[in-house]
């Protein structure tokens, strides 16, 4: 049976008016188990705040007084002209490629998917349970099973909406290859983004990832990575900032001989 409004807010410690929208957008969502079980991790803690100590310098509880609409639709300026394909999320719906790389399946799930260690990623664990109001889409599963021999392109943009949260998994078949292009250039008051890589024995992918937002925009990009045997990660993330941003690559080696790469820059400037 789903869960009250009223029963829901009691999952939190006093929750604000942040909190107390995200639990309405929760509560009109299918019932599931799984997101059940998100959502309630991410209860534990409410919005990251600074008494916690790997988010106090992230501090989205203070940032995020109300969820409002961003003044601003995404900077175009920002996103590379690329031939690739490109799947775009927005807050209304997903757009989708006609024609995929060889050896690049797509596979579009209805249904909840279970996130292992939730409670260790609270904003990863909030857009797996609120990720389904996009388009009735709760995952995207891009499935490699081949050297792939152009990129993928991800792209998330707003048209000055409240919200934009997506959840995006990769399998990655034995001896597969990808790049992964992403760029998360802004357009809504609070944006989140999950994604989640499965390496299997001699995998590799190639992740690169842009984000950039303006000064009134919180901004989350979560990416849990798991590495079989002798798999091979390398990320490379350029962030511009917004109002409060996090970039978050949790890492897991599940095998021996796995090596992994992450390099990043943060740009700074004044407002």
């Amino acid at each position: 049976m789903a869960l009250s409004i009223d029963a829901l807010k009691r999952k939190f410690d006093y929750p604000d008016a942040a909190e107390l929208e995200l639990i309405a957008r929760y509560a009109m969502l299918p019932e599931s188990s799984r997101r059940e079980r998100a959502f309630e991790a991410f209860a534990e803690t409410g919005l990251p705040h600074r008494r916690m100590e790997a988010w106090k310098w992230t501090d989205f509880k203070t940032s995020l007084k109300a969820v409002e609409a961003s003044s601003k639709n995404a900077d175009g300026a920002t996103l590379p002209t690329l031939e690739h394909p490109v799947l775009e999320f927005t807050a209304t719906g997903v757009t989708l490629p006609r024609v995929l790389p060889f050896g690049v399946k797509l596979h579009q799930r209805q249904d909840a998917q279970a996130l292992g260690d939730a409670e260790e990623v609270p904003l990863g664990a909030m857009t797996a349970a609120l990720a389904g109001r996009v388009g009735g889409l709760d995952t995207l599963i891009i499935e490699v099973t081949e050297p792939t021999a152009e990129p993928i392109h991800i792209v998330t943009r707003g048209d000055r909406d409240e919200t934009n949260f997506a959840r995006v998994a990769v399998i990655v078949r034995p001896g597969a290859s990808l790049d992964l292009i992403e760029s998360h250039i802004g357009g809504a008051g609070f944006s989140s983004f999950l994604m989640e890589i499965g390496m299997q024995e001699g995998g590799t992918v190639r992740r690169t990832v842009l984000q950039r937002g303006s000064t009134d925009e919180a901004q989350a990009i979560t990416a849990l990575v798991h590495l079989g045997e002798k798999s091979e990660y390398v990320q490379t993330a350029l962030a511009f900032g917004a109002k409060v941003t996090r970039l978050e690559t949790r890492l897991t080696h599940r095998e021996s001989g796995s090596h992994a790469t992450l390099n990043g820059a943060d740009l700074c400037a004044a407002g």
